[in-house]
């Protein structure tokens, strides 16, 4: 509510994932959330950037998304409550090497 205004509730895990970066040897850690509307009016963005509303598809083109997203995203809004993992590798930047979705059938 603080950054964005809005208030939600039954928010809960839908995805959780692993990456490790060679180049840098850092293993980073993620957890994509979901949650239903509970409320509010969303406010005007406090950083260099802008809110918007996408679908799937229009998040699969955007530049700058890491490459796990692209293969994660379609899990997020499924519609179930399953929770998907799963572990990627990177050579260097957002080169991707090496993805694994576990739980994914």
């Amino acid at each position: 509510m603080e950054e964005t205004g809005l208030t939600v509730k039954n928010l809960r895990i839908k995805v959780a994932g692993c990456a490790y970066m060679e180049d840098i040897d850092l293993e980073l850690y993620f957890h994509f959330l979901v949650a239903e509307y509970g409320g509010g009016k969303l406010l005007g963005s406090s950083y260099d950037g802008a809110f918007a509303w996408l679908t799937v598809e229009e998040i699969s083109k955007l530049d700058n998304l890491l490459a796990e997203i692209k293969y994660v995203a379609p899990y997020l809004f499924d519609g179930t409550d399953k929770v998907i993992s799963y572990t990627a590798t990177y050579k260097a930047g957002n080169d991707m090497t090496d993805f694994m979705l576990e739980n994914g059938d």
